[in-house]
């Protein structure tokens, strides 16, 4: 392990605890008892349990996991290993207590840190986390996520869906694009649910459950830091919406944490150049200008203003004058013509990061000041697609990720020197 694996990995061990000499005992004691298991799946929710056995069955009589022995891990009351067939345990494990009010994404990660726990303990070849729908628990799905870490030399592969051009907006507007400026690496779902690690990768997502930096696991971030090979796999499936939360709460909850990860790892980030990997294929339904029609975008304008009335404060101590300006010129268009460049949007996104760093606000007042700034992004996106029959949602969110990586050296540059860019 070269000097910059291993210097992350003290750190780790001292945020956890203990020393690492004892831990690695504790680590291989309670793997010796284990079954040496070539593949564990982990389900990051609760299930139904019926369901979940009739699905194991189905694995195991496949033969798509070609020999591998799979450990299935499920939520249960207590920890407790069934044999279901030759090649196919069930382990059941108990969720981390915490919070009842705590978000979805919180909720998934604290499951995702125990799964990472218990998976090393197995000593597998490669760890698959999956959606607790279920959705993605196929002998063929299973083996599009784990095949690329068995028999390619992936480091992590992140799940791709099949989705409407308007779904999951925040993660296509600020997320995925983000992540590609900041960290190299091309995925189009940094948070999906359903992603699978090498045992390296798995390992250092397993510290950074307990790191503290963030509540919100970030895979691609980690597999960056290690500089490992970061691919996607199409499932072709959509998973549901998490429901009961509102755009604010996930606005704050995702960007926020998306913010605190760049703060912890700025220098990782700074010395990173854009992604050369090739382009993703597009997988969306096409041109998306009739869906458009049926989208009103008269509330989201209308928050855009309220917005630009009440937060004038709030927004001159986060954006720079000439940021303003456009925004000010934007609140005089017409609801038809409004258009939010993507150059501006991106300066945004790379201010509000900036202010997160430096609390230049409260940091729920800056992340909330956010949503209407976001809705005039939507807005500004679906006005795009009324107007052109042709409009494809990826190819214009491709163009968007190229504008955050063509703004990077803005965000470099206030992040090192931010006085020089103040009002």
């Amino acid at each position: 392990m070269s000097k910059i694996d291993t210097e992350p990995v003290v750190r780790e061990r001292e945020l956890v605890g203990g020393n690492g000499e004892e831990l690695e005992a504790q680590h291989s004691a309670r793997a010796a008892a284990q079954p040496a298991s070539a593949l564990f799946a982990g389900i990051s929710g609760a299930v139904d349990a019926e369901q979940l056995r009739a699905r194991a069955a189905t694995l195991e009589g496949s033969g798509m996991l070609g020999g591998a022995h799979l450990t299935l891990a499920y939520p249960g009351a207590d920890t407790e290993r069934v044999t279901i067939g030759p090649g196919v345990d069930l382990l059941s494990y108990p969720l981390p207590s915490g919070e009842g009010g705590a978000s979805p994404w919180v909720q998934t990660a604290a499951a995702e840190g125990a799964l990472l726990a218990l998976s090393a303990e197995s000593q597998a070849q490669a760890t698959v986390v999956l959606h607790p729908d279920l959705a993605a628990l196929s002998p063929s799905m299973l083996m599009q996520l784990a095949r690329p870490i068995l028999t390619e030399g992936a480091g992590l592969v992140m799940a791709g869906y099949t989705q409407g051009p308007f779904d999951s907006l925040v993660t296509h507007s600020i997320l995925a694009p983000l992540t590609r400026a900041l960290y190299g690496k091309r995925v189009r779902y940094p948070l999906a649910p359903d992603f699978a690690l090498a045992p390296r990768v798995a390992a250092r997502l397993a510290m950074s459950a307990h790191s503290g930096v963030s509540p919100v696991l970030w895979p691609t971030t980690v597999a960056a830091g290690l500089d490992a090979v970061v691919v996607e796999a199409e499932l072709g499936l959509q998973h549901p919406a998490p429901p009961g939360v509102d755009l604010s709460a996930a606005i704050t909850q995702l960007a926020g944490s998306a913010f605190a990860e760049m703060e912890a790892h700025a220098p990782l980030w700074q010395r990173i150049r854009p992604a050369v990997q090739a382009p993703t294929p597009l997988t969306s339904r096409g041109p998306a200008a009739t869906e458009a029609h049926s989208i009103d975008t008269g509330p989201m304008i209308n928050s855009f203003l309220l917005g630009s009335r009440s937060l004038q404060d709030v927004w001159g101590m986060v954006l720079p004058p000439v940021s303003l300006l456009d925004l000010k010129r934007l609140a005089l268009l017409a609801p038809d013509k409004f258009r939010m460049p993507d150059e501006l949007w991106v300066r945004i996104i790379y201010d509000f990061a900036l202010s997160y760093r430096l609390r230049t606000i409260n940091r729920t007042h800056l992340l909330g000041a956010l949503t209407p700034l976001y809705l005039g992004w939507v807005a500004s996106f679906v006005n795009e697609a009324k107007a052109d029959p042709a409009f494809i949602a990826e190819a214009r969110t491709e163009r968007l990720a190229r504008a955050f990586e063509d703004g990077k050296p803005y965000l470099v540059r206030r992040w090192r020197w931010p006085d020089r860019f103040n009002p």
